[in-house]
């Protein structure tokens, strides 16, 4: 299984784009008095989605990082990432469409990659 990010990639990931959230696999149902009874929709533990991005990336990265993408076929494949704040590692695939943005100064050739969901398998 590949790893996220590519190994081809010098930039390290930007922690201001990093996010985390949780799923919350219950289901709710109001009842007569102002009750609500809940109870779990499956037993598996709630799944996470990350949210992350790369800033003032190389022509090269983002090369690198438009190949790792096609080659998950965006969404539909699963991949290894490793969270560079826990060092937790989590099988994901791509959820969303990451943000390209062009960051160049004169002839320098840089990106933002930005907007790029991960979500738990």
């Amino acid at each position: 299984m590949a790893d996220f990010p590519p190994v081809t990639m010098s930039a390290k990931e930007d922690s201001r784009y990093r996010s985390e959230t949780q799923a919350d696999p219950a289901l709710r149902q109001e009842i007569e008095g102002g009750y609500v009874v809940t109870r779990p929709r499956y037993t598996r533990a709630p799944r996470k989605t990350f949210k992350t991005g790369f800033t003032d990336i190389s022509q090269a990265d983002k090369a690198a990082f438009q190949a790792f993408y096609d080659s998950k076929k965006g969404g539909s494949e699963s991949f290894t990432w490793s969270d560079p704040v826990t060092n937790t590692t989590y099988t994901v695939r791509f959820v969303g469409t990451p943000e390209i943005q062009y960051a160049g100064r004169g002839t320098a050739f840089r990106w933002n990659i930005t907007n790029i969901g991960l979500e738990q398998v």
